[in-house]
């Protein structure tokens, strides 16, 4: 079975959709603007165990159509629900069925798992390309602002450390399709960006956490209005043998250094995003109270900024 065209960098001429489902990704090919799946291979894809599996789906529009060439009295029902004609048949080929959504095969591979037939149809195979692991990343120097304000911030915290990387993303169609694996309550894209081989060597940390990264519940989605705002809180807050100060001159310095951040990036409010975790997920942090992680990404800008910080008493 020939899965190439997603477990390859190949993917240039091909329609390649991803369907987050609980704790896989069904990676498959489509032609329609609708994503609808078209007859090739599929991998659904554990990004947690780093493990996939593939198989072939089939579009068979008639397989519950008796006047159809398609048709087969063997195909079962997707669900339980009695009143849809969703049907799928396991065979030779792969996997048939006559629902053209992403829904009727994200349906399958669910029954699948839920009746343990999933490994009588679905083979070992290597992961899918499309994985923010193989994102090609050019470390540039962090600009004035952000030096700026990790300086003032290692002022804060004494016993701790602050590190930024800033990374320009290479071009090409392959790197577009990566940068568009993402979503706000998908925490498998922080999982695989902090377990990029380059920002694993950069920030010089070990194993990671992947329970803690995979947590949606462990990430904070924070929009372009807030970032400016919120670089001026951490700052204000102080680290743990730094006080906080109320005073309106520290207040204005912590403004200026944040908005010199925001400066950095173009001070637009279109395409940034910034992704905050406050968990200890590798061994670099102290798993006291300032624990930091911060992720902005501008995909208009090709470019991926990762801050870590850690303080402890």
């Amino acid at each position: 079975m020939d899965v190439s065209p997603l477990i390859s960098e190949h993917v240039i001429a091909q329609n390649i959709g991803i369907e987050k489902c609980d704790d896989y990704e069904i990676h498959y090919l489509y032609e329609t603007h609708w994503r609808s799946p078209a007859q090739g291979p599929i991998v659904v894809y554990f990004p947690e165990k780093q493990t996939a599996f593939s198989s072939h789906y089939i579009p068979s529009p008639g397989l519950a159509d008796r006047h159809s060439a398609d048709f087969d009295p063997m195909a079962r029902a997707i669900t339980s629900n009695r009143w849809s004609n969703d049907r799928f048949l396991i065979s030779k080929g792969g996997i048939r069925c006559n629902n053209p959504s992403i829904s009727g095969l994200a349906s399958i591979v669910a029954r699948l798992f839920n009746t343990d037939g999933f490994e009588r149809v679905f083979q070992p195979c290597q992961p899918p390309f499309i994985r923010w692991e193989n994102l090609r990343l050019v470390e540039v120097p962090v600009p004035a602002g952000l030096s700026d304000y990790c300086d003032a911030l290692k002022g804060k915290y004494l016993n701790g450390f602050v590190e930024a990387k800033w990374y320009e993303i290479e071009q090409g169609s392959v790197q577009d399709a990566i940068m568009g694996k993402r979503h706000p309550w998908w925490p498998n894209q922080f999982l695989e960006i902090l377990r990029h081989p380059q920002v694993a060597h950069d920030f010089r940390y070990g194993d990671v956490d992947v329970d803690c990264l995979a947590l949606v519940e462990n990430w904070i989605h924070h929009s372009p209005f807030l970032l400016t705002g919120f670089f001026q809180q951490i700052l204000c807050y102080g680290g743990a043998y730094s006080h906080y100060d109320s005073s309106s001159e520290a207040i204005a310095e912590a403004l200026r250094l944040a908005d010199g951040v925001f400066a950095d990036f173009g001070s637009t409010y279109k395409d940034i995003e910034l992704h905050v975790c406050n968990k200890p997920w590798c061994d670099r942090f102290y798993d006291v109270a300032w624990d930091h992680t911060w992720i902005i990404f501008s995909a208009s800008m090709r470019q991926l900024t990762i801050i870590l910080a850690s303080d402890t008493d």
